[in-house]
């Protein structure tokens, strides 16, 4: 008697392991772009001293306005306090502009 192996097609689908690298005491993980995803590049993720730094270029949806059908992706940043104390501070300088929040 022959088994036929059954797949569902409703489970979910296991993420590729990242590529890790170390250095000192920073961990930094890169995921690849998820296919049929609005990224527009692979993945970074940065731990560092209870501090979790991801960063990632996300595609914008093509308003149809610019007539190239071709739209710069924006810059995605997520910051998680994962270790640090509620409320550490935190001090944010983007192109020189540099701002207090806390955490």
């Amino acid at each position: 008697m022959r088994s036929v192996r059954l797949e569902r097609r409703d489970r979910p689908v296991t993420p590729p392991r990242p590529t890790v690298h170390a250095a000192r005491d920073a961990l930094a993980r890169v995921y690849d772009a998820a296919p049929d995803t609005n990224d527009a590049s692979d993945m970074y993720v940065l731990e560092i001293d209870g501090v979790k730094i991801l960063f990632r270029l996300v595609a914008e949806e093509d308003d149809g306005e610019d007539g190239d059908g071709e739209t710069e992706p924006s810059v995605y940043v997520y910051l998680e306090n994962t270790g640090r104390p509620k409320g550490t501070a935190l001090m944010v300088d983007i192109n020189g502009n540099a701002s207090d929040y806390r955490f």
